[in-house]
Formats: structure tokens, C-alpha cells, sequence
């Protein structure tokens, strides 16, 4: 029988059993109808290192004109061409670190410090906005750049075009509810602030001065921002980690859950820390980073999750950018990664893994044959190793918690259509649960639907 093998991620972590379904470093793409299945399942990009910050803990990355990198102690200035990375000037370590730009000249906020980088090279002092003492958070919107209070409700702007001048009088306070501000965002032509409770709008007026911003709809949307890193920006809209602990998306004016009960329980079992967004290939991906147990991404083309792991444990990516060479993230470690089509995590195999979910049958039956497809072969490793690349298969019966030694089999022939690989005598199972992974250097994409024969 034809059997689809694995969807999307649903092993909730607290109820394994319930479902293992897994994509672990890889993802569903779908295939035009007519073919041999509807899906293929292919890698994730990889990442390749082009330079290294001299610091740990990865807390922003801005490109727009000054490739700037907020990591540990120090403000870097780095080159995506050429990998150089040069120190513009210490600054606060603080998980409360943003940046936005005016008009060339970045402002950053940055453990409660507000100060502005000149043509990429001059890291102003401290300034004081006048109404605001302590800097959470910063947007730029209209000439303007924005600043949140940290711990406070207030939100100050510069004056136009000059984000290192303020009025102590040009500002207004998010007083719908009394908590405070966690983060401000601008998207398009609004400005989003975060509280736990909720989230206002705010807009441009047409004014200026002391006028120039005011609350727009009248009131706040719930729920609100669990922390200051777990949020995101997307062409079409934005998301983030709800204070009731859910991913929410707003697209189009409309706020949506989408997250499902594993990623719920992930949040709630596990710690997150920051939201990036990536693109690959046609797919976007929403990705939750979480400290101590793989990223879990959203692929906004699917509507589906997969999750990302380095090395079997965490991403240590931690921020994302697009720059002229491609969409880079900024690691925990202070490296600064390509995401690129080669399978290679700094140099090391990307193992996928492709769980699917538990076979339970009333009574015990013997697999006696599983058949997977390759839309097209290749006889490789990659990169020099010209061994035949392989997939390796394990069965559990469990339900996923214990597993058999791994079956290798060669993936055939490069350019080879319709590759089919074949598993006899597996055994008997009762609650027969099926892995396929592999670690070639080059993607081999496989079929999400395998022929299973047993009896």
C-alpha cells in the first residue's frame, strides 16, 4: 500500500507516543499534481561561515546601509562579501538590543543606552531623548525615529530626519492598560506597540511636533508579546509569541494563531528567545529559536512546521538578514553564516531526519518490504567525497522511543529518474514507527509517500 510517510512536525514533546511525526532539518515542497506523490520533502540551506565577531551572544543584525552587528559588548561592522568585521564600539550587552534606520544614520537601543551610528564607522555617546530616560525599543516610521520606554508606557519621537535630536515635549504614553511597553515595531506605514496585554496601533497625524503620532482604532488587540525577542517581521506581515503562549500571524489586518499543540508545548515546556524570518527556494519560514531543543520554522507557502537542529541540539542562530549575497543569520557564537543549498552546518554534515507517524495495528503484523522514491539519483557525497551518498532506514516499536541499528542503501545513479530503494524483512511490529535520514553534503531530494507491503 501507498503510505504517506511523514506531513509536517507533530511530536509534542510531553506525549511522544501520541504522534512522532518529525521533519527535522527539512521540509514538505509541494509537486504538481499527477506524479508519485504530492510532496517532496527537501533540506533545509545550510549555513557557511564568512566571518566571525571576537564575542558571543548574537542580539541584532541591520543591513540596510551599514552592516551592522550587535553581539556581546560591541557594535561590529561586518562585510558579507568579504568577511572582514571591524569593531565600530562597545555598547550595553543586553537581550533588549534593536536597531532601525533614518535616512543612513542607525539608531540603537541597547540595554536601556540610546545612540546613533554615523556612515557605519561613529557610535555616538549615550543619548537622552528628554521624556524617556531608559531606551527599550526603536522604529523608524516618516522621518521620525521612535523610541519605547523600557519597563515605562512612554514613546518618544526624534525630530525629522535627525535621529540624535529630541524635544522632551514630543512624546505620548500607551496608557490603555498600565503595564509596560515590552517592544515597538513599524510595519508598512503603522506603528505596533507591545505589552503583555496587548498591542496598540499608532499612526502618523499629519501634524508635528508633540503631534505628530497618536493612537489610531481606539483601542488594543490581544494577546499581547510574551518577551522583547520573540517577534518578527515578513514581506506580508508579522508574528510573534503570544503572552498566552501561542505563535500568532497578522496578515492583512487579520491576527491568526498558527501554531499547533507541539509548538504550543514547546513554548510552554521550553525556553524561546528570539523570532527570525528566512527565505528559501519560493518558501518563507518563521522561525522560533529556543535554547535548549530545536528552532521550530513555519513555512508561510505550506502552512506547515518543521523544526531546525545544529549538531542534534539547538540552532544557534539567533538573527536573520537578507544582504546582497543572500540571507545570513548572526549565531550565539559570533559567527556570521550564508544560508546556502549545501547541506553543511560550518563545515559539518546536516543530518535530516524524516520520522513519520506511529502505524499502530491491532495486532501484530510483519513489514515485510518499504519502498522509498528519489525523483532523481545521485551517486555522491559532494565536495570532493565522491562515495555513493545514502539513506540510512531505522524502525522502532515503540512508538519512536527506541530504535533498530540504521539500514543503509545507496541512493543510485546521478541523473537516474524514479530511484526506488528497498527495505526487505523488517520484522513485526505492533506500533511500527519509520525513520529515513540522511548527511550527503548535496540534497537528495525524496518523495513524502513510501509503498509499504505487510501482513
Amino acid at each position: 500500500m501507498k503510505l504517506e510517510f511523514v506531513g509536517q512536525s507533530a511530536r509534542d514533546q510531553s506525549n511522544q507516543k501520541a504522534n512522532p511525526s518529525r521533519l527535522i532539518n527539512g521540509y514538505r515542497e509541494p509537486l504538481v499534481a499527477g506524479g508519485k506523490s504530492q510532496f517532496v520533502l527537501r533540506a533545509v540551506p545550510g549555513m557557511e561561515k564568512i566571518a566571525q565577531i571576537p564575542d558571543v551572544l548574537m542580539r541584532d543584525l541591520n543591513v540596510e546601509t551599514s552592516q551592522l552587528a550587535a553581539c556581546g559588548g560591541g557594535l561590529y561592522r561586518f562585510a558579507p562579501f568579504t568577511g572582514g568585521v571591524s569593531l565600530v564600539g562597545s555598547i550595553v550587552d543586553s537581550e533588549f538590543t534593536s536597531m532601525a534606520e533614518n535616512n543612513g544614520v542607525v539608531a540603537l537601543a541597547a540595554g536601556g543606552e540610546y545612540r546613533t551610528v554615523t556612515g557605519g564607522v561613529t557610535l555616538s555617546a549615550p543619548i537622552t531623548p528628554g521624556a524617556i530616560t531608559n531606551a527599550g525599543s526603536v522604529g523608524y516610521l516618516g522621518g521620525y525615529t521612535l523610541v519605547s520606554e523600557l519597563d515605562g508606557r512612554k514613546v518618544q519621537w526624534s525630530a525629522l530626519v535627525d535621529p540624535a535630536t529630541f524635544n522632551a515635549t514630543h512624546f505620548a504614553s500607551a496608557e490603555i492598560t498600565t503595564d509596560p511597553i515590552i517592544r515597538l515595531i513599524v510595519f508598512k506605514d503603522t506603528v505596533y506597540i507591545f505589552k503583555a496585554a496587548g498591542f496598540e496601533r499608532w499612526g502618523l497625524t499629519g501634524g508635528s511636533g508633540p503631534n505628530a503620532f497618536a493612537r489610531i482604532d481606539g483601542a488594543q488587540t490581544e494577546p499581547g508579546l510574551k518577551d522583547f525577542g520573540l517577534i518578527t517581521q515578513f514581506p506580508n506581515g508579522f508574528a510573534y509569541v503570544s503572552s498566552d503562549g501561542k505563535v500568532m500571524a497578522f496578515v492583512g489586518g487579520q491576527l491568526t494563531p498558527i501554531s499547533t499543540p507541539p509548538v504550543e508545548v514547546a513554548l510552554s515546556e521550553s525556553q524561546p528567545s528570539r523570532m527570525f524570518y528566512y527565505e528559501v527556494r519560493g518558501h518563507g519560514f518563521i522561525c522560533v529559536i529556543f535554547d535548549d531543543i530545536p528552532a521550530w520554522c513555519y513555512d508561510t507557502a505550506t502552512g506547515e512546521w518543521h523544526e531546525r537542529s545544529e549538531n542534534n541540539g539547538p540552532w544557534t542562530a539567533k538573527a536573520a538578514v537578507k544582504t546582497g549575497r543572500g540571507w545570513m543569520v548572526g549565531t550565539d557564537g559570533g559567527a556570521l553564516a550564508l544560508l546556502t543549498p549545501d547541506c553543511l552546518d560550518f563545515d559539518e554534515p546536516m543530518v535530516r531526519r524524516y520520522v513519520s507517524r506511529t502505524l499502530a495495528q491491532p495486532e501484530r503484523v510483519s513489514i515485510h518490504k518499504i519502498e522509498a522514491f528519489l525523483p532523481v539519483g545521485l551517486n555522491t557525497q559532494g565536495f570532493g567525497d565522491v562515495t555513493e551518498a545514502k539513506i540510512d532506514l531505522r524502525t522502532s516499536k515503540d512508538g519512536g522511543f527506541t530504535w533498530s541499528n540504521p539500514k543503509p542503501k545507496g541512493v543510485g545513479a546521478t541523473g537516474a529518474y524514479q530511484t526506488r530503494l528497498t527495505w526487505r524483512a523488517l520484522g513485526q511490529f505492533r506500533e511500527a514507527t519509520i525513520e529515513l535520514s540522511q548527511s550527503s553534503v548535496v540534497d537528495v531530494p525524496l518523495l513524502a509517500e513510501i509503498d509499504l507491503d505487510a501482513s
